[in-house]
């Protein structure tokens, strides 16, 4: 009897299909600061083609910048040819990554990382996304290092300093941000007190700043890294000296990329500094 081959074969051949392994990704475009930070440190730099303006790539690297990790194109995305667009939650707009989708390349977006769990989870994925598995283990030590070395001194404060963190913004005045913000995150994994006293952002007026009388003060001056916006502050908001952070030296600058998609390599760097800091105000 002759066999029915369109009953036997192509079910297999269809299974064979369905069971092969991904396309491993060469071509990815990153956005996002901190997930772009992972993808170096998990090996991938080789297979980036494109990343957004937040995001730094080491000296001598030359790479496209496609706007800002919120508001993608997807005619700039789509242009560069990805197998691969990989980024925060907050990478957007959800049309023009919808759009990538239908053209059939692959879109993944990773929660911005609230914990170092969360952290750890996102280099899991990444490292399969990328085919760098063999990297992981070695970046996630490192980090498990880092967030032991931010416990233990947290552990050792006696009591949790008071912080406020500062956002000067040019001619529209520094606003001052409070809870659930990306400062908030790294000032509570580093052991002080956001004593802002509200969510989100308001306007820091120089009498506020001064009542609140901050053991440490925090200030970022967006895309600045290399300025020195702790100066800039002092000098526009002066009765700040009279603050116990300003009268004992303690007001620091906080590199912008470390507030850029949740916990990453750059925001443990500024958590484990800022914990040192605290460290020294007893």
């Amino acid at each position: 009897m002759t066999p029915n081959f369109s009953k036997t074969l192509l079910p297999m051949l269809l299974g064979a299909t369905l069971s092969l392994p991904a396309m491993a990704a060469e071509r990815v475009i990153s956005a996002g600061a901190a997930v772009t930070e992972l993808v170096m440190a998990l090996e991938g730099a080789n297979k980036l083609v494109a990343v957004d303006v937040t995001s730094q790539v080491p000296e001598g690297m030359e790479l496209p910048q496609l706007g800002y990790h919120r508001t993608l194109s997807a005619e700039g995305l789509l242009s560069l040819n990805p197998d691969l667009v990989v980024g925060s939650d907050e990478m957007g707009p959800r049309s023009a990554l919808d759009i990538v989708r239908q053209a059939k390349v692959q879109v993944a977006t990773l929660p911005a990382a609230q914990t170092p769990q969360q952290l750890m989870a996102n280099i899991d994925t990444l490292a399969t996304l990328l085919s760098e598995e063999d990297a992981a283990p070695a970046l996630k030590a490192t980090i498990q290092s880092q967030v032991e070395r931010i416990n233990q001194a947290r552990a050792n404060l006696k009591r949790a300093p008071k912080v406020v963190f500062v956002l000067l913004r040019g001619d529209r005045g520094p606003r001052m941000g409070g809870g659930h913000t990306p400062a908030d995150l790294l000032i509570t994994l580093a052991g002080g007190e956001n004593i802002a006293g509200f969510d989100g952002y308001k306007s820091a007026s120089e009498e506020t700043l001064l009542s609140l009388q901050p053991d440490l003060i925090l200030v970022t001056k967006p895309a600045m890294d290399t300025d020195n916006a702790a100066g800039e502050l002092i000098e526009s908001l002066p009765l700040l000296a009279h603050t116990p952070a300003g009268k004992n030296g303690q007001i620091y600058d906080l590199p912008a990329k470390a507030l850029l998609g949740g916990l990453g390599p750059s925001a443990l760097d500024a958590a484990e500094d800022l914990a040192q800091k605290l460290s020294e105000i007893q």
